[in-house]
């Protein structure tokens, strides 16, 4: 006979315990997909503007410098590394739903049931890792960029930094009414 009572108390527990799960995991995704994407909108944009004025700033000094086209790629390679930052993140969340809503389909069942599945349950979370690497490869993608940034600017101010000066223009030894009568043309 206790052995059935406590059964009926591991399903009970169990089904309260699923209960409060599910509750978690739901406020879990909600809270991580709100901060992932306000975190990514920032990091993203911030990545793309600097980018951006880098080579902004290239094409503005394109006659000063002996090799533009150096900064310009490096902050161009920072673009393209801040956008794919922005499709990996895009990708991760698409890939993580499916497995999020197994798993609140899994503790709906035991809040029903209380039947816990543990290598079930494990089998889910395991199906999951790879999102969680693919949600890293975000963050490399981020930094890379980032890092390219930094090198671009650095090469660019060395560069604008290394230019010769130029040199004063020469002065003439006539007064100002004499260099002008120079542009004008001969009296008849």
């Amino acid at each position: 006979m206790t052995e059935n009572f406590a059964h009926i108390q591991d399903v009970d527990s169990n089904k309260v315990a699923a209960k409060y799960e599910i509750e978690f995991l739901t406020s879990a995704r909600q809270i991580a997909l709100e901060q992932s994407s306000k975190m990514a909108s920032w990091l993203l944009s911030s990545l793309l503007a600097i980018n951006g004025a880098g080579v902004l700033a290239v094409v503005n000094a394109y006659e000063k410098l002996d090799q533009p086209y150096v900064a310009a790629f490096l902050f161009m390679f920072g673009i393209f590394f801040a956008l794919l930052a922005g499709l990996i993140i895009q990708t991760a969340n698409t890939q993580s739903m499916p497995h999020l809503n197994k798993l609140l389909g899994y503790y709906v069942s035991v809040m029903d049931d209380g039947e816990l599945l543990p290598e079930y349950e494990k089998q889910i979370k395991d199906e999951a890792r790879p999102t969680v690497r693919i949600g890293k490869l975000a963050a490399l993608s981020g930094w890379v960029s980032a890092i390219l940034f930094f090198s671009a600017a650095i090469y660019f101010s060395v560069s604008v930094i290394e230019q010769p000066k130029p040199r004063a223009v020469p002065t003439s030894r006539h007064s100002p009414a004499q260099t002008h009568r120079a542009f004008l043309p001969p009296h008849s």
